[in-house]
């Protein structure tokens, strides 16, 4: 997964490539947004249904930082292959975020940050 960081350059590489947003992470006090950038090979077989599957992804964008569980783990089973399975591992996170701690929410366990 070819991953960028800042909007400003997920909307630059927009003009030429397929950019989905992942989710934003705050450490420290500051926010880090993540971007995918899928490669167009990745992609090739499911230009009839890109747009379809883009939109769904920003609606599981949406889901996560609304903290809506629910939303997620019903959406995740028909975005698993798409883009060439590219955002799979992410979308598996997200899935099992949600069902072991019943929220979307990202978190730094407590012995990573007591260092």
């Amino acid at each position: 997964m070819q991953i960028v960081f800042n909007r400003v350059n997920a909307d630059q590489l927009r003009e030429k490539y397929t950019v989905l947003e992942l989710e934003a992470v705050t450490v420290n006090n500051q926010t880090l947004e993540a971007f995918c950038v899928v490669p167009v090979e990745h992609i090739a077989m499911e230009m009839a249904t890109l747009e379809y599957n883009v939109s769904l992804h920003e609606q599981l964008v949406l889901a996560i930082k609304n903290n809506d569980t629910n939303t997620c783990i019903s959406i995740i089973p028909d975005l698993l292959g798409k883009f060439g399975g590219e955002l799979d591992s992410f979308y598996e996170i997200i899935m099992s975020r949600c069902k072991e701690t019943g929220s979307t929410r990202f978190s730094i366990p407590k012995n990573l940050t007591e260092q």
